[in-house]
Order: C-alpha cells, then structure tokens, then sequence
C-alpha cells in the first residue's frame, strides 16, 4: 500500500508496475497507474507461497537497555518482506520503464532471489513513481522471502551483496559507477529516523555527523591518547570504554554518544550511542592507537577506567573548543599535510567558522576522509609537496590574484605572518581561523588538480566545487584592509560589481526559467493524478451501475416468478380436466366436460384470458408422446399461461420499489456516462500538460547560460570581462538557420526576450 501510495512526502506521483514475477504481472498489467486494489492484489500474489506452507519468517526486535548500557532481545516480529530501492543521482536524469524493468530483473536475479528452475524461486515485484523529493529517479524492489516450495530465501550479507550486484549492473548497462563503491572509500550515510530527529530538534546536522565531525575536530587538536578522550569531554561528547577480555589495560573499543534529553526538555530520555568506526573507518581505537603511538597511553586507560566507574563524570555539555595541536598546525604551515590530517583540519575549522550548520567545510573534511582510506599507503607525489610548501597557486587562484600580487606569499610565509600578527595581538580569533582556512582551501585546490583529478575523478568534482563555496566564504570574512582606495581600484572594483550584478541577473532568469519548466512538470503530474483519479470515479460508476442492475432485475424475477407460481397453479388444473375429457370413455365423457367447462370458464374469469378451443380426443391414439393429443393439451394451456403472465405482470411491476430501483438504475447509467467523459476530458487535460512540460524542458535544456541576458547586457558583460562581444562571432551559427527544438524561439546568442 504504501509503494502504490502518496508516499511520506506525496512524492509517490504515478506508481507503476514496471517488472515482477510472472504471476504478478499477469494479474497486473505494466505500465498502468496503481490503484489500492491493485496493491491488495499484488500483496496477496506475493504472499501466497508464505500463506500456502505456512512458513514464517522472524527477525528479532530489540530495544536499548539504559541500566544494561546495551541492545537487548525484546521479542520476535515478521520479516518475509525484502525490500530494496535503486536510484540515480540527480544528474543522471531519467531511465525508461523498460530500462529498468531489465535493472530489477538483473537485479533480483543477481541477489539469488531467482530460480532457473523455478522451485525455489521468490515472488517480487518492482515499481516505479516518479523521482524522489531529492530529484533521484528511482525504483522500488519488494521481495516475499518464502520462495515457492516453502522454504526461506538466502538473504545473509545481503548488503554487501547488494553493493557488489549494483557495480556489476552500473558497468553492464553503462550507468555511471559509484565510485565511492568502486574504490571502497564509503562513508555511513544518516538514517531516516536520524535525519527526522535532526528535524525535530531544528539541527542543521544528525548526530551522525556531528559526533563525526567533534571526533576529528580532537584529533586535530590533541597530541596524545588521553588528551583525545579529554577533548572529546570538553566537546560535550560521552565516551564509553570496551577493555579486553582479561586484559584491564588494553583498550580495545569505545562508543560515543551526545547526552540524553529529558522529557520534560522535549525528549524521549534515550542515548543514541554509536561506534566511531561506523561513522568513520579512521576514528576506531587502532586507528587511534597507531596515530599517537604510545604518547598518553597510561593517561587513556586511567580515564576510562574513571568513566566506566563513574568516577567521573560525563558532561552535560561542550565547554571548550582547543586550537589546533602543535603537529597539526605546523603540517598545515609547512604544507606537509595528507588527506587524512587535512579531513581533521577541516572539521575543526568547520566548528569555529559554521558553527551548526553542514555546509562546505564539513563536506570537505568527509572528502578528505574519503581521500584517505582510498589512498591508504599511498604517498602525494613529491612535486605536490614541494607545490603545497611553495608559492604555487592554481589556474583559479591566479585569475582571483589582485594585480600587483606576485607568486611569493607561499605556506611558510603565510605562517610567519599569522604567527607574528598573533603574537602582536593585532588579530581577532575570526581573522586567524580565515588564514588558516585560506592555508588549507589553497593546499586542498593542489592535491584535487594534480592528484585526485587523474585518479578520482568523481571525487576530485564534488571536492572542487566545495572548495569554490569555501574560498568564497574565506573572501567574506577575510579582514577588510584600511588603505586608501585609487580610483583605479574603485573603478576595478565597480566593474566586479557590475559582473557580479550581471551575472547574477542572468542566474535569476535561468532560475525563473528553471522554476517554469519546474511548474510546468508539476501541472503535468497533477494532471495525471486527475486522470487516475477520473478512471477511479469510472470504475467505481460502473460498479454502481451494474448493482443497480442487478438489484432492478432481482425485483423483476422475483415478481414474475411470484406471478408465474399462481398461474402454473390453475394451468395444471385446467390441463388434468382437459385430460380427463381426452381420456374418459363415451359414457362418463359428458360429466367430465362439463367439469372441465366449468374450470375454463372459472379460470378466463379469475384472470380475464380466455382459454383456447378444447382439444379434440382421436379415434386412434399415437403412441409418440410428442405427437400425441395429450402434449397438444399442454402446448395449450402453457401458451395460455404465458398469456396471463404477459398481461399481469406489467400491473405487479408497477410499484414504488421497482419504480426507485429502475430510477437509480437510470441514474447510475447516466453518471457512469458523465465519469466516462470526465476521463476524456483529463486525458485531454493532461495531453496538453505533458506536452507544455516537454516543450519547456527542451527549451530550458536549448538555452545557453548567456542568452539569459538581452544583446547590450550580453554585450557589456563580454568587455567587462574582456571577452569578444558574442554578436561578433556568432553570425556564421546563425546563417545556419535555427536549431531543431520543441517550440523554442531563444536560441544562443539571441538575447534574453524579456
């Protein structure tokens, strides 16, 4: 019900059967939009194996145990569904039903869920509705788990299988590989009921992240084990030991948690607690470990000891972000600094400058992470250290250089005056953390251009186009310098404003164009649900229609039945007299005519139908009884007894109940006929929609970014820029005549049309 459903966010527009086994498909057409009763029927198809043998399938259910401080078996609940979701990036726009209907079968096929010969096959099914509330077109997979002899499907490591049958599929139907699956440098994503907690604490980030986030901002400024676990108290984060059997000295594990809410604060007084080798593969104990080497080892012990005992106590809340340690500030100076020092520096500098909020730094230190376990004893190239340590700069830092800004002012230098402003007290805390962060956005942009671009491509993109967010919030908050502006200045800089306010101009057109194509896909969507709901007002006219029906013809039998009943009655006495007439002998004939005149005359009476002329007995009778006088008897009176019904029945039909029930029947015929239009008109309705949101779409997809601006804006943002003026070298595109395209008029280089 809920994938032939809204959805939890309405996002379920036109839920489809694209694939599944046989008997789902032949009970359920493809293609066709879903109603609740299709869902039913396909529920009962696939649950049918389970029902039949009476197999049940268990997980257990367990809850958290505050006064064990661990997950506890609190039960058994049904688990025969499994239920799997295949989606594309955003960017990776749309697959045809047919497409992925081949995907879904691969794809349960692949997992084991099909057999070739069909015993031990499980029933599934696949459905499409239309991209998520996050722009990915996707297909949902649900599997009945009691395969077709009774037995229970194989689903043991099945995440991992999963990911390894999802990169088989990727290449085989050249879609675009995960990378972060492909080079294993995965980092765990937040969960639903995380993310609906974040929500209703009005957090701009899970605990997920943010206790990733506190735990490397520690590493980056402790210098030992112990000081790692008191920063982490410092941070308002518990931390909770795991020794080894037998060994009190030897620490082995930890979990971390943020303490708990009360009720009467808006809680529910649970601790979510997780292992920091879950949200990150470089924050588990070993890693810990091999980072500081024996440096507060005996400090560490200690401490958990106290925590496990509860000699100290846990903290309420964060009270003190550290500085950088001196390792980590002097790498980040000297610029010999690796991916995985880099994802600490950039968590920390996240919690002074971002304060909540998930935006640049953080994706960045989960980048470098990324970085670091895919590159895991994999050193930078010598001339990326000399480059990082030098006065290199990129090709985007060289064309933001301000003129008269030459190519010294590398990492040493840069450290030499942080420290000396800092020394001098001439620096706020906002000013050194924007050094700082300009230091690492700088040696970031190296290690992406030189080294992540040939090797992961993927990455290196999402990485540059952070880093274009985080230098520009490094502008924002760079110091604002004091010096008497020249006029060439001022006109260097009324010139970046006009850029900045033409492109901006031109961002906000394509933004206004993007929204109609965007509303025009809405309409088109809604337009559907208009002919889905039209054909469920049909189908449910129909149904009205065929009960009245039937409840009018019911009345009719019945009153004809009722009818024919009384009158079979006296035909079957009028019939026995006749016979007695045909069959009495010469002297007891007279009596038995005249009893059967007097029966005659009775029965034309009672029903005013006269009775047809009696038959006449034969001299010789025939022994055919088909053929005989006494079947002519009775062809006789049941012709007379069809006479009487067809005269009655017209008055015993007449009644109030049967009038109302021919009214409705009537009634139900002429709303089915309304219905019936009512589709044709949505049809037409949506027709029109789709086409509107097509010819939109082709549009937007057709325009360049500069034909947002008319011709002088196009014009003077090209001298601005010291560009050619683009109505100088577009002629010969133009003599071409226009591009093909769906009703499109705003070619490239044709000016914005208002």
């Amino acid at each position: 019900m809920y994938l032939a459903g809204p959805g939890r966010a309405n996002e379920h527009t036109n839920p489809q059967l694209i694939a599944g086994h046989d008997m789902v498909t032949f009970a359920i057409e493809p293609g066709q939009t879903l109603s609740a009763d299709d869902a039913l029927d396909i529920a009962n198809i696939l649950d049918f194996s389970r029902k039949q043998h009476g197999t049940r399938v268990q997980v257990s259910e367990r809850e958290f145990d505050e006064a064990r401080g661990e997950y506890v078996t609190t039960g058994k609940k049904d688990a025969h569904v499994w239920h799997a979701s295949l989606s594309l990036k955003a960017d990776e726009g749309e697959l045809t039903a047919e497409k992925w209907a081949e995907i879904a079968h691969d794809f349960v096929e692949k997992m084991g869920f099909i057999d070739p010969e069909g015993v031990k096959t499980s029933r599934w099914a696949a459905f499409h509705h239309g991209a998520s509330k996050n722009g990915n077109d996707h297909i949902h997979i649900a599997v009945q788990l009691v395969r077709e002899d009774g037995t229970k499907a194989d689903v043991r490591h099945d995440f991992k299988r999963a990911q390894r049958v999802s990169n088989e599929i990727e290449k085989e139907h050249g879609l675009t590989v995960l990378a972060s699956r492909e080079h294993e440098y995965g980092i765990s994503g937040d969960k639903p009921a995380e993310l609906a907690r974040a929500q209703d604490r009005d957090s701009g980030m899970t605990e997920r992240v943010e206790l990733r986030r506190r735990a490397r901002t520690c590493l980056a400024t402790a210098s030992s084990q112990g000081e790692y676990i008191r920063h982490l108290h410092d941070l308002g984060v518990h931390v909770q030991p795991r020794f080894a059997k037998g060994d009190r000295n030897a620490i082995v594990g930890y979990r971390l948690a943020f303490p708990s809410t009360s009720k009467e604060s808006g809680g529910n007084g649970r601790q979510i607690w997780y292992s920091p080798s879950k949200l990150d593969r470089s924050l588990a104990w070993p890693r810990i470990e091999e980072r500081y080497g024996d440096a507060g080892r005996a400090e560490a012990v200690a401490l958990m000891h106290q925590i496990r005992e509860k000699t100290v106590s846990q903290p309420l809340k964060a009270t003190e972000v550290h500085g950088f340690s001196a390792e980590s500030y002097e790498k980040l100076i000297s610029g010999k600094v690796g991916p995985d020092t880099m994802a600490n520096i950039y968590a920390r500098l996240s919690i002074g400058l971002e304060k909540n909020a998930h935006d640049p730094l953080v994706r960045l230190s989960d980048d470098f992470s990324r970085v670091a376990w895919s590159m895991r004893g994999h050193q930078l190239p010598t001339e990326v250290l000399y480059q990082q340590r030098g006065g290199h700069h990129t090709g985007a830092q060289r064309a933001s250089q301000q003129p008269g800004q030459g190519r010294s002012g590398g990492a040493g230098r840069l450290g030499q005056q942080w420290l000396m402003a800092t020394q001098a007290g001439r620096r706020g805390p906002v000013k050194d953390w924007v050094s700082l962060l300009a230091q690492a956005n700088r040696i970031a942009r190296i290690v992406t251009e030189t080294n992540l671009t040939r090797e992961r491509a993927q990455l290196a993109q999402a990485m540059n186009r952070s880093l274009d967010v985080a230098e520009v919030l490094c502008r924002e908050r760079a110091p604002r310098t004091e010096n008497t502006v020249t006029p060439e200045k001022r006109a260097a800089q009324r010139s970046a404003q006009r850029v900045k306010e033409l492109r901006g101009l031109m961002t906000q057109r394509e933004t206004q164009d993007y929204a109609e194509v965007q509303d025009a896909k809405a309409r088109s969507l809604e337009s559907q649900t208009v002919v889905s709901k039209a054909h469920g007002e049909l189908k449910a006219a129909k149904q009205a229609e065929v009960q009245a029906a039937d409840r009018y013809g019911g009345l009719i039998s019945v009153v004809r039945k009722e009818l024919g009943s009384e009158v079979v009655q006296d035909a079957r006495r009028g019939r026995e007299a006749d016979v007695k007439v045909f069959d009495a002998g010469l002297l007891s004939r007279g009596r038995a005519m005249q009893e059967s005149d007097a029966i005659r005359r009775e029965l034309a009476s009672r029903w005013d139908v006269s009775v047809g002329e009696r038959v006449k007995p034969q001299k010789q009778r025939s022994t055919n009884p088909f053929t005989s006088s006494t079947s002519e008897v009775d062809g006789l009176w049941s012709r007379w007894t069809d006479a009487v019904v067809d005269k009655h029945a017209p008055q015993r039909l007449d009644t109030p109940e049967i009038r109302e029930a021919q009214a409705a029947r009537d009634k139900a015929a002429e709303h089915r006929d309304q219905a019936l239009a009512q589709v044709d008109e949505a049809k037409q309705a949506s027709h029109q929609a789709e086409q509107r949101a097509e010819m939109l779409k082709q549009r937007h997809l057709r325009t360049a970014p500069y034909t947002y601006l008319t011709g002088a804006e196009q014009a003077e943002l090209a001298r601005l820029e010291g560009r050619r003026d683009p109505k100088q070298y577009q002629a010969p595109q133009q003599a071409q005549g226009p591009r093909p395209g769906v009703g499109s008029t705003r070619d490239q280089g044709a000016g914005y049309e208002g």
